[in-house]
C-alpha cells in the first residue's frame, strides 16, 4: 500500500517539476531553432513556409506575414500530448536570401514520441524551394 501511494508521490512530483510548453513558449524561443536560408526572395518563401506547415496537418493558430510569424501546434495523439510549433521568416539584408526558422516544442517535456517537426517541416521546405 505505501509503496503505491510512494509511486503515485513521486509521479505527481515528476509531473510538476517537468516542463510543459505553450504557443508563448515556443515563440520566445526563436533564435534557437533550426534554420535554413534559401535563395529565394522573402514572398516566394513566406507563402511556401505556410503551405508546407498547413499541409504537415498542423492546426495554424496565427500567421502573420508582416512580422513573418507563423504559430501552430499538433494536438494530443496516440504517442504525443501535442506540439507547440514557431515558424520565422526572415528576410536578409541587402541580399536576395530569405531566413527560415522552426522552434518545436513539446506540450509535456517527458514525451520521448513527440514529432520533430522542425526537421520534418525544412525537408519538405527545402523540396518545395529547390
Amino acid at each position: 500500500m505505501y509503496k503505491k501511494i510512494l509511486i503515485m508521490v513521486m509521479c505527481f512530483f515528476t509531473l510538476l517539476t517537468t516542463g510543459c510548453s505553450t504557443l508563448s513558449t515556443a515563440r520566445e524561443a526563436k533564435g534557437s531553432g533550426m534554420t535554413h536560408v534559401y535563395n529565394k526572395n522573402y514572398n516566394t518563401v513566406w507563402m511556401a513556409t505556410d503551405d508546407v506547415v498547413r499541409r504537415a496537418g498542423l492546426n495554424v493558430v496565427s500567421s502573420d506575414k508582416i512580422k513573418g510569424e507563423i504559430l501552430a501546434e499538433s494536438g494530443i495523439g496516440a504517442f504525443s500530448y501535442g506540439e507547440n510549433v514557431a515558424v520565422f521568416v526572415t528576410e536578409l539584408d541587402k541580399t536576395p536570401q530569405t531566413k527560415v526558422e522552426i522552434v518545436s516544442k513539446r506540450v509535456l517535456a517527458t514525451n520521448v514520441t513527440a514529432k520533430d517537426w522542425d526537421e520534418l517541416l525544412l525537408r519538405h521546405l527545402d523540396g518545395k524551394l529547390r
